[in-house]
């Protein structure tokens, strides 16, 4: 079995980081190691919340002590994923632990969920920390998935087509990235007034996919949705698909999941009440192959 180190925030309350991906991971086959970057009592978005903060030297002596001959556990890893980095310091912190784990299994793979902004919001971290991923963190990561700000962030100008969207995703994946999912292409889909589309780019092979479904039309955007769905993709990878295979799997399981937050009239996800469908979920929403250059060229005579 696959394991996979997640280094991520946690609540005790709903759904958001580690809490939103370590089911859904492991109901996808993996086993899943939480590295908790604070413990809150919710999400911040409600008016009150508190818990501890780990500090990055207490995040690196966890993991060290992981690859202690002592106890010598840390070869057993064989992805790393990192969501919400809260310091240009916690950056370098994630990257010494993703060398720590290197040292121990060279073939690890690592997936950089850049967590930096959001639609209509812009960037939302700190200074210094858009700068320290898109310069430090992108070329030592073997898959990410950033949302539409984000890839924006990482590609230094303003977005506002598909065309694009599929050039910054195609430039994005040659600065170290192998697979690139951009999660929600908001401003940028095809389809106007869009629904919910997204694109994988998998540099590997050179194809590029494009998949749309529903909306879920729900009071605000769910936490956790993001950190979900790129756990699952990566969990899938991990257990032997293909990255299309992966992308399909993972957007229908999300969708189920956030519909079912809709239909029991939650705010927050609901993964348990579709976990049968999170293991294998009925491929509604299909991607579909496009070719890349179609959309480099376009973008290039603009």
């Amino acid at each position: 079995m696959k394991n996979v180190l997640t280094i991520q925030s946690h609540v005790v309350y709903g759904y958001a980081g580690n809490k939103a991906a370590t089911l859904p991971m492991q109901l996808c086959g993996v086993d899943v190691w939480p590295l908790n970057t604070v413990q809150f009592s919710s999400s911040t978005r409600y008016p009150k919340f508190a818990g501890p903060v780990t500090t990055n030297e207490d995040l690196i002596k966890i993991v060290k002590t992981l690859a202690d001959p002592e106890v010598n556990f840390l070869h057993k890893v064989d992805a790393v994923l990192s969501g919400y980095l809260g310091s240009a310091e916690q950056v370098d912190a994630i990257l010494e632990i993703v060398d720590t784990v290197r040292e121990q299994n060279p073939d690890a793979v690592y997936l950089l969920d850049p967590v930096m902004g959001k639609a209509g919001k812009g960037c939302i971290v700190a200074p210094g920390v858009a700068q320290a991923i898109r310069d430090k963190a992108v070329s030592r990561a073997n898959i990410t998935c950033p949302n539409l700000e984000e890839l924006q962030i990482l590609h230094g100008s303003e977005l506002n087509s598909f065309a694009d969207a599929v050039n910054a995703t195609i430039q994005l994946a040659k600065k170290g990235p192998s697979i690139v999912m951009v999660k929600h292409l908001h401003r940028c889909a095809l389809a106007q007034p869009y629904e919910f589309e997204s694109i994988l780019y998998d540099d590997n092979t050179g194809k590029l996919y494009h998949l749309t479904r529903p909306l879920v039309d729900l009071p605000r955007d769910p936490v956790g949705a993001g950190d979900m769905l790129t756990g699952v993709l990566l969990a899938c990878l991990l257990t032997g698909k293909t990255a299309l295979e992966a992308f399909e799997h993972a957007q229908n399981a999300v969708y189920l999941v956030v519909k079912a937050a809709k239909d029991a009239g939650e705010l927050e996800l609901q993964p348990v009440t579709v976990r049968r469908e999170i293991m294998d979920p009925p491929l509604t929403y299909r991607a579909v192959e496009l070719n890349p250059a179609d959309f480099v060229a376009k973008h290039k005579a603009l």
